[in-house]
């Protein structure tokens, strides 16, 4: 609560406190599609930085948080498959978006993912309290943690 007050935030508190705001918004949206809608944009507060490749850089940033921030929520041997169930999820928060397809959405679909975006906002906060500021800086160490993941499965 202390981050709201704050006046001087770096960028990934900015990011959090927005993320924080659309967690709330997307849980008092009665729609279910909306709320899968704007749970992903508590994602992409934190790794959608730049204008490319948005849909992996989502995946990514989840993926290697909730693998590797701690908490256990992900097993390090399940990472790649579940960064492929992140993508698939973002392709229908797309065709809901993009093509107005509402009836995508399970609601087994709907409770997983807002407990994993619940998950990512608490593991942004403690990388924001161990001195991440920015954005960039998040990104590389996904970057990095994917990398190894990847060669990791690549090795077997």
């Amino acid at each position: 609560m202390a981050l709201l007050q704050e006046e001087q935030r770096t960028e990934v508190q900015d990011a959090i406190v927005r993320a924080l705001y659309w967690f709330g918004d997307a849980h008092g949206d009665r729609n279910p599609v909306m709320r899968f809608i704007k749970l992903w944009t508590c994602v992409e507060c934190f790794f959608a930085i730049e204008e490319t490749e948005i849909t992996e850089a989502n995946a990514r940033g989840i993926a290697t948080l909730l693998t590797f921030a701690g908490y256990g929520i992900v097993e390090p041997k399940d990472y790649l498959n579940f960064k492929r169930r992140l993508k698939f999820l973002y392709k229908l928060r797309s065709k809901a978006i993009h093509r107005a397809e509402f009836e995508l959405v399970e609601n087994a679909d709907l409770e997983e993912f807002s407990n994993w975006v619940a998950w990512m906002i608490v593991s942004m906060v403690a990388l924001a309290e161990r001195g991440y500021g920015t954005l960039a800086t998040v990104k590389d160490q996904a970057l990095r943690l994917d990398r190894i993941s990847a060669s990791t499965v690549a090795a077997k």
